[in-house]
């Protein structure tokens, strides 16, 4: 009898184990389990093992209570573990890089991409709209007197002690001298090739010194063509074409005096004993020359600009002769014609 209970008792604790691994099967499948925990042994049934006594296996019913349940991780004290896993340390099993910030997208290359480049060509294109805007001033004044209103103009409102100012105003400076240089030059060779035509011509140029026959002898060879030729800081700059009366009247009297002046220096070259016309005189001159005050009411801005990226409008050309109409047409021995029939063979 003390057999049987003693069975019956251990029976019941085998039920009361069962239960409680159950349990603790339960519970684990809702916890971590990480690869680290290798430390803790897995519970095996001992009543199934085949060295077991008979008096401890399982019924099938018991077993079919409890499916699954050999490999099974023990419950542990969450306060215990805590220390425990606090003191592992967490080593990644893979080498892990610090997360880098996403590069945004990058833009498409513009012009404007660089601000240092782009205030370095913003002013590169004042500077060549400077120049421009010099041409006119001195085709118009000949002189530097719109020096300040140009750079306001074109820059805007600039401190003079600035290095921005100065340097506009060398480059202003400076065309306006190079293209009076040039001009001056020109204008004594230009005079004195047309003089050299008209004597090869028999004429009486060279020896015209009334301020009349000079103004007649040069006025009579003045055009649009030679003005630019003389001045040729304004050539393709101007269409001619499209300015006013009052423009082509102002050219033809800068050109007509500058002339005359520059045929008395010529004068006094070869007589220096004459009256006093040293090239200081023509210097003189050509910076009062623009000042007249019938012209006060012109404005550079009556020459009419051709576009800075557009040609000159092309004069139109006059209607050519047809050769069987135009009288100074010669024909030469042109022998006789080809035979009518299309062989070219004379008839039997």
């Amino acid at each position: 009898m003390t057999k049987r209970m003693s069975e019956r008792e251990k029976r019941q604790q085998r039920e009361q184990r069962n239960q409680g691994v159950a349990q603790m099967a339960q519970v684990s499948s809702s916890q971590a389990i990480t690869e680290d925990d290798t430390q803790f042994q897995v519970l095996e049934d001992v009543e199934t093992s085949p060295n077991a006594p008979p008096e401890t296996q399982l019924p099938p019913t018991q077993n079919r209570e409890t499916p699954e349940v050999e490999s099974l991780l023990p419950i542990v004290d969450n306060q215990q573990e805590a220390p425990r896993e606090a003191a592992r340390p967490q080593t990644p099993l893979t080498p892990q890089t610090p997360a880098r910030a996403p590069r945004p997208a990058a833009a498409p290359a513009t012009r404007e991409e660089s601000p240092e480049r782009t205030v370095e060509e913003n002013y590169r294109e004042r500077c060549r709209a400077l120049e421009r805007q010099a041409r006119f001033d001195m085709v118009r004044h000949f002189t530097k007197v719109k020096l300040a209103e140009s750079l306001v103009l074109i820059f805007g409102k600039l401190d003079p002690d600035s290095d921005d100012y100065g340097d506009a105003a060398k480059r202003y400076l400076g065309n306006i001298r190079s293209w009076k240089h040039i001009a001056l030059r020109t204008m004594k060779q230009h005079v004195t090739d047309l003089l050299d035509i008209d004597s090869a011509e028999n004429g009486i140029g060279y020896t015209l010194c009334s301020t009349a026959e000079l103004k007649d002898f040069f006025a009579a060879r003045y055009s649009t063509a030679n003005f630019e030729q003389v001045f040729s800081f304004i050539q393709g700059y101007v269409d001619w074409d499209r300015c006013h009366d009052r423009v082509h009247a102002f050219a033809r009297t800068i050109y007509v005096n500058l002339a005359i002046r520059m045929k008395r220096h010529l004068d006094w070259e070869a007589d220096p004993h004459g009256l006093n016309h040293a090239w200081d005189k023509v210097l003189q001159f050509f910076d009062v020359m623009a000042t007249r005050s019938t012209f006060d009411d012109l404005e550079a801005n009556h020459f009419v600009r051709v576009h800075r990226h557009a040609s000159p409008r092309k004069r139109k050309r006059s209607e050519a002769i047809h050769p069987d109409k135009d009288e100074d047409f010669v024909d030469c021995d042109a022998g006789p014609r080809f035979p009518s029939n299309a062989s070219g063979e004379e008839d039997d």
